[in-house]
């Protein structure tokens, strides 16, 4: 799973579907939920082998990858923010060229 920042906090990107960690359990296994409340689909990965996911129940609705897309311009956009002294301008459009 690839974590992405948002504006509310840490969420997981797997397959183009979102997910909200819901518990931790001994600081190695993470349980997930779909960002999408209607959606019942849960997710499990082992904090040392993201890559490993295992996926409880479906999902009901089709991956948004352009919502996905958004939120890593976003949180590429303010990780920049605060690491470069450039105009706010300078960097939307040097973040932005990326995703063209």
């Amino acid at each position: 799973m690839e974590p992405v920042i948002s504006d509310r906090g840490m969420l997981h990107i797997y397959d183009g579907h979102l997910y909200t960690t819901t518990r931790i359990h001994n600081s190695a296994t993470v349980y997930s939920r779909c960002r999408i409340p209607s959606c019942n689909s849960r997710a499990t990965f082992i904090v040392d082998k993201p890559n490993e996911v295992h996926v409880t129940i479906p999902h009901n609705h089709e991956a948004d990858e352009v919502e996905v897309e958004i939120l890593r311009f976003k949180a590429e956009l303010k990780r920049r923010a605060v690491v470069d002294s450039r105009s706010p301008r300078e960097l939307f459009d040097d973040v932005s060229q990326q995703y063209l």
